[in-house]
């Protein structure tokens, strides 16, 4: 196994040169069905998007946990340096004044903290949170233990029972929650107290503290006998007058007239320190509630501890409230992978996750990190998806494995910060940003509650866990954690990581990544080094050349790239560029596969990313390189345990061809934000609307700068106005001249209601007479055969008319009508079509077709780019009903789709049932359509079947 670890990245010395093999964009590498999981496929190879660089410079943010009043000042304003403008700040229920709820305990501090990030220009993203260790008001007062007690008692004897609030007070000490367990009655005679849960551990007779909080945990209205829980309304009470305490000191310090200037994270973690969410957790046996809570408003309802989401979302949207710009995001879902756009409640801007990764490339592999390997795979219950998007089974049935399909297992370290993108996770965090529907039932980048406002991803916690990885290098070699070669390996695997981080999470459509921590240790989390706050210290907490020259590698790393990114204009949109061609030479294994199509060997072109930024109509910045598994490779084990250069991948050729800019005349250039020089290449081919370059690439992001000869075609500030009438007006800006067509009608399609074409430089305004409920416009535009079009993606919110936000009843959400995604590689050339005898195919502008038995049937070859054949479809009203499958048609992975079209939303229409047959080709998608009556009669189900079975693949 470990011969076979160590061959992971070398040279395959077969071939010279390879050409990735399957598209750069592949929609297939997302179709991993909830539950399954494959080595195969890397979901973010899905989709690429070019992004105006400006999306770069709204992403990067630092917790800013640890970082005290006096340090605040000094570590803004290298974190701003670098391109850091957004730091998470904790404010826990715990801080508020026990007698007076409109004020901190300490708020001094944190209005120095405050200050110093105003200072600088730094957005605080507020987390609100009630830890169980402090989880709201509270006090304390000390009793004597007058009797000894064991683990497990449930009575304790005190010299003074006097002044205990039941249910409300508990004790210190006895496990993670304070105040548990809860004190639930006294008896003043025998000067003894019941407790709500038997003791964690024994307790000595002498002084003990007892902790009164001032709300009881969250629980539910009404208990099962019937009675009322008053406790649960003021606890809810306590938590809006809390975030009103806290969101009022926040805008004193950060808010101007037009933005409150912060941002609300409601809660954090539910793994760590959330008891307080649920009594449960203090009782035992715990309470029974015949009633949850429960808050409704939009039209909608929310039950349970969660609500206080929906009622923070709703204040701070308030006018009243007079919190513009505030965006309130989810921290419940910082650990669960179900969260999405579409349940979100009406008005909240999105969720957060904290999928933290770490270099631990020896370790169990448990779906993120560790050493994936046959003998190692601990999941090998969960069906697993092949490289051609076929999913099998395994199971095992007592001590026996039963092998369904051979499922080939890797032997592979995975240890790094993109692995929420891969698939052997099934959670892969991809399918909450993809810019299209997946096999995920309502998620995915531009999933709204129905109010057009879609789900933004935040990452407010992540880093690449550095200590396991560590500790192996302090425990098995001997090196020195605090040696200045430990510390610089240390925060130079950090540089890569956060290099990484930043560039890949951002364009695979995360809003903004908070990377934990601002204070840390060296080998943990830390992105300052710990050198830099010992310094900051011993010169009184100003910023000299001295402190200065300790920010360390990783914010020296994040100032170049910042550069960069800033040296661009602030547009709007980007013009889409796509990857045509990528050569590998001198190929390198990633592992190595079972010789089949099912099973291939995986290289480094497939786990090669390409990050397009626009900067202005001229210029690209693109970011690429190798995504490498381990980002702990040994590449030159001559080199020390301590030696930077015994981890850095030596530089591979890599050919691109980026379609959809000008190369004609064009000039390159390549930075390395790791060394800050400049890295060689080469132009091989520039046309009209492509150019080829050949690159070095390593494992981290360089930046290569394309610059054309002269501005493209764009399309920037495109905004659409909506008038009571059902009219609208599109506005947008055309900085060169350009050829266009705008169109409008139902999403997806965003066509088929009207449709105008024009030429136009500058500003323009377009009338809309009429646009309906739930469609959208679209602008395409053309110049020297480059295009741009907005919006880039069918299912983006943006240009729709929305109806605004609709009642909805609990649990009952519309699917969006998706299809599975067929196979890009391995497709039939083409096809033939024997049909029975007496019956005869007509050739039309649009395929084939034949009325028989009643029946309509028709055979298209559709030339679409992608494999919607949903655009081939009627257009769906909510209350029609399409049911999808996958089959292997005579010997091709195919769908049948059967459409059943209802009667009050198609009035007129007689063939109510449509039958699909959709089977993938080189350069398109073989439809075969069956519009029949509800009921087949025995001869149409024959000929229907004779016809489907007819047919003949050729390879």
């Amino acid at each position: 196994m470990q011969e076979a670890v160590r061959q992971i990245g070398k040279w395959d010395g077969q071939t010279a040169s390879a050409e990735l093999a399957r598209p750069y964009e592949d929609p297939i590498q997302q179709e991993i069905p909830f539950g399954s999981r494959s080595h195969f496929l890397a979901p973010w190879r899905a989709y690429m998007d070019t992004w105006p660089a400006r999306r770069y410079l709204e992403t990067p943010g630092l917790t800013f946990n640890g970082v005290g009043g006096r340090e605040a000042d000094a570590v803004a304003e290298v974190l701003v340096a670098a391109g850091i403008r957004q730091v998470r700040l904790e404010i826990n229920w715990g801080e508020i004044d026990y007698d007076d709820p409109s004020r901190f305990h300490r708020d001094d501090e944190l209005r120095k903290r405050l200050q110093g990030l105003r200072k600088h220009g730094v957005r605080p993203l507020i987390l609100l949170n009630a830890n169980a260790g402090a989880p709201c008001p509270r006090k304390t007062h000390k009793v004597n233990l007058t009797q000894g007690a064991k683990a497990g008692d449930t009575v304790l004897h005190l010299d003074n029972v006097e002044n205990i609030r039941l249910h409300y007070a508990g004790l210190r000490g006895q496990a993670y929650p304070i105040a548990f367990p809860l004190i639930t009655a006294v008896d003043v005679a025998a000067k003894s107290v019941t407790l709500s849960a038997p003791l964690a551990k024994p307790i000595e007779a002498g002084t003990i503290e007892l902790v009164t909080l001032k709300y009881h945990p969250f629980g539910g209205t009404v208990f099962e006998d019937g009675s009322p829980n008053p406790a649960a309304q003021e606890t809810v009470d306590g938590w809006m007058a809390f975030v009103r305490t806290a969101t009022e000191l926040v805008r004193s310090e950060m808010g101007t007239e037009g933005d409150a200037g912060f941002d609300v994270e409601v809660w954090n973690e539910y793994t760590f320190g959330s008891q307080f969410l649920e009594e449960k957790f203090y009782y035992e046996p715990d309470r029974k509630f015949s009633q949850p809570l429960k808050y409704a408003n939009h039209g909608r309802t929310r039950t349970g501890q969660e609500i206080i989401l929906a009622m923070t979302v709703d204040y701070v949207n308030s006018p009243d409230s007079k919190l513009p710009g505030v965006k309130v995001i989810s921290g419940f879902a910082n650990q669960r992978p179900w969260d999405n756009g579409t349940e979100m409640w009406p008005g909240q801007a999105g969720f957060s996750r904290h999928y933290y990764t770490g270099l631990r490339p020896f370790g169990d592999f448990g779906g993120v990190d560790g050493l994936l390997a046959p003998g190692t795979e601990r999941n090998r219950n969960q069906p697993y998806v092949n490289a051609l998007g076929v999913s099998y089974a395994r199971k095992i049935e007592g001590s026996q494995e039963i092998d369904l399909d051979g499922t080939f297992i890797p032997t592979l370290p995975i240890s790094l910060p993109e692995a929420w993108h891969y698939g052997p996770k099934t959670e892969f965090i991809t399918r909450d940003v993809q810019p299209f529907p997946g096999p995920f039932h309502l998620h995915g980048r531009y999933t709204h509650p129905g109010d057009g406002r879609h789900a933004e991803v935040w990452m407010t916690e992540f880093n690449t866990w550095r200590w396991l990885w560590a500790e192996t290098l302090i425990k098995e070699h001997g090196a020195d954690r605090t040696s200045p070669e430990f510390v610089s390996l240390m925060h130079y695997l950090g540089a890569k990581a956060l290099l990484r981080s930043f560039i890949f999470h951002n364009h695979k459509g995360l809003s903004r990544i908070t990377i934990y921590n601002g204070k840390e240790k060296d080998a943990g989390f830390a992105v300052i080094p710990e050198r830099f706050f010992a310094v900051l210290a011993e010169d009184k907490y100003e910023l000299t050349d001295r402190v200065r020259a300790e920010i360390g590698k990783q914010l020296e790393v994040l100032t170049r790239v910042d550069a960069i990114m800033r040296s661009g204009d602030d547009m709007t949109t980007a013009r889409p560029i796509r990857v045509g061609r990528l050569v590998e030479h001198q190929p390198r294994l990633v592992f190595r596969g079972d010789g089949t199509p099912e099973h291939p060997s995986l290289y480094h072109r497939d786990d090669f990313a390409v990050l397009p930024y626009q900067l202005d109509a001229s210029r690209y910045v693109v970011g690429y390189y190798v995504v490498t598994r381990n980002l702990t490779h040994v590449w030159d084990d001559r080199k020390g345990i301590l030696d930077q250069a015994r981890y850095a991948m030596p530089d591979q050729q890599f050919g691109i061809t980026l379609n959809n800019l000008r190369g004609q005349g064009a000039q390159v250039e390549v930075r390395d934000p790791m060394t800050g020089e400049s890295v060689p290449a080469q132009i091989l081919s520039g046309t009209g609307d492509s150019i080829t370059v050949r690159v070095q690439a390593t494992d981290y992001p360089r930046l290569l700068v394309i610059k054309s000869d002269r501005p493209g075609p764009q399309i920037d500030r495109p905004q659409l106005a909506l008038q009571a009438d059902g009219g609208a007006t599109l506005t947008a800006r055309f900085p060169t001249a350009v050829r266009g067509k705008l169109t409008w009608g139902p999403l997806p399609r965003r066509s088929g209601d009207g449709e105008m074409e024009f030429t136009v430089t500058g500003d323009k305004t377009f009338v809309i007479p009429n646009l309906k409920a739930n469609a959208g416009v679209r602008i395409t535009v053309e110049q020297d055969g480059l295009t741009a079009v907005w919006p880039r993606w069918d299912h983006d919110t943006a240009g729709v008319r929305w109806p605004g936000i609709l009642p909805r009843e609990e649990g009952k959400i519309a699917k969006a009508a998706r299809l599975p995604m067929l196979p890009s590689i391995g497709r039939p050339q083409g096809y033939r079509s024997p049909l029975p005898s007496g019956v005869a195919w007509k050739t039309e502008a649009h395929g084939q077709s034949l009325a028989a038995e009643e029946m309509q049937i028709s055979l298209q070859h559709l030339k679409y780019e992608g494999e919607d054949v949903l655009e081939a479809l009627p257009t769906l009203s909510a209350s029609d009903s399409l049911r999808v499958e996958r089959f292997e048609w005579n010997g091709v992975p195919a769908l049948r789709l059967e459409l059943r079209l209802d009667p009050t939303a198609h009035p007129g229409e007689k063939q109510l049932v449509r039958r699909y047959f959709v089977a993938p080709l080189q350069g398109g998608t073989l439809l075969l359509t069956f519009n029949t009556p509800p009921g087949l009669s025995a001869r149409q189900n024959t000929l229907m079947k004779s016809i489907v079975d007819s047919m003949v693949f050729e390879r």
